[in-house]
């Protein structure tokens, strides 16, 4: 099983210096998420899918080292987005959440909560595809 930030080795200058540039992982919460695999193969980033919020809850503490994003949606069964996004922020503080959803009205609150983004769901996949590109390269990576 691959680790959860792969390793590229590329070769620097003439001396064949190796250098490791990882590849950001991003958790996606969400109760109608697809596999990993389909998203990694339309993003350039790894994602672990995490179908519910304790799900997600659970991805986070056994693995936020790892994590670099959360897309999180709002509406799902058992624990409502801004109720696992509330349980992110005092735990893990530091782990940039943009709220993924088709439920526009959240906004004010989701932010308030301490969500970065809201990213709509209804929008074409080149728009988050950007968003998220500018964050990584925002980012170092």
């Amino acid at each position: 099983m691959a680790t959860l930030i792969e390793a590229k080795v590329s070769t620097k200058g003439s001396k064949g210096v190796k250098k490791l540039a990882k590849k950001p992982t991003i958790l996606l919460i969400d109760d109608m998420a697809l596999p990993s695999e389909l998203y990694e193969s339309i993003f350039p980033y790894r994602f672990k899918v995490a179908q519910s919020g304790h799900l997600g809850l659970e991805t986070l503490r056994t693995q936020n080292e790892t994590i670099h994003l959360i897309l999180l949606d709002y509406q799902m069964p058992g624990l409502n987005g801004l109720e696992v996004l509330q349980s992110i922020r005092e735990n893990y503080p530091n782990i940039p959440v943009w709220m993924y959803t088709s439920e526009s009205c959240i906004e004010e609150k989701a932010l308030a909560f301490g969500a970065q983004k809201l990213v709509d769901k209804t929008e074409e996949i080149d728009k988050l595809a950007m968003s998220l590109d500018t964050f990584f390269a925002f980012q170092g990576y």
